[in-house]
């Protein structure tokens, strides 16, 4: 493993010859030291740059809807509701057709986030549209079949959005 002797103690990287482009229980093993240790594969799954592109997400209905936040200001982005009480929900905020959101990211480039997918905390999201976009990208990800678990089901959830902080600080407003 290239990073046993090195400068890193706590990550093993793994390499692109070492890992041959596939991600298997033995490799998994291996690599994070018998799940000791995180481990980053690297170049194991190509993203392709369609990833990125409106036409991307546009060949999801657009008419449906989902709920996304935009900051305002320079105040911060946080995970209170209205009444300022905490509610763990990562996207309380706008709810509109997908359409407007992703305007709202490729062409007005404002600093907008959802959250997508299947939220594992249970909170109960009635839009699918995140659910249909987070299926999407997982298939266009996995489409190399890199990922050799047997057994194991990729499922969970993504941020979509727009920064225009390259590293933007939450008490800025930083976006998701």
């Amino acid at each position: 493993m290239s990073t046993l002797n090195s400068q890193y103690k706590f990550l093993n990287i793994v390499e692109p010859e070492e890992h041959r482009g596939k991600m298997t229980s033995e490799n998994l093993n291996k690599y994070t030291e018998d799940f000791t240790k995180p481990a980053l594969f690297k170049n194991l799954a190509l993203i392709d740059d369609e990833l990125k592109s409106r036409q991307f997400f546009g060949e999801i209905d657009e008419n449906l809807e989902l709920q996304w936040r935009v900051k305002n200001g320079n105040s911060g982005v946080t995970m209170r509701s209205k009444d300022g009480e905490s509610d763990y929900n990562y996207v309380t905020g706008k709810i509109g057709p997908a359409k407007e959101f992703l305007k709202n990211i490729f062409d007005d480039q404002l600093d907008v986030y959802s959250h997508l997918g299947t939220i594992s905390s249970g909170y109960n999201d009635p839009f699918p549209w995140g659910k249909l976009a987070f299926k999407k990208v997982r298939e266009s990800i996995f489409k190399n079949n890199w990922f050799d678990i047997p057994n194991w089901i990729v499922t969970g959830h993504m941020f979509l959005g727009n920064s225009t902080q390259d590293y933007g600080e939450p008490q800025n407003g930083a976006v998701g």
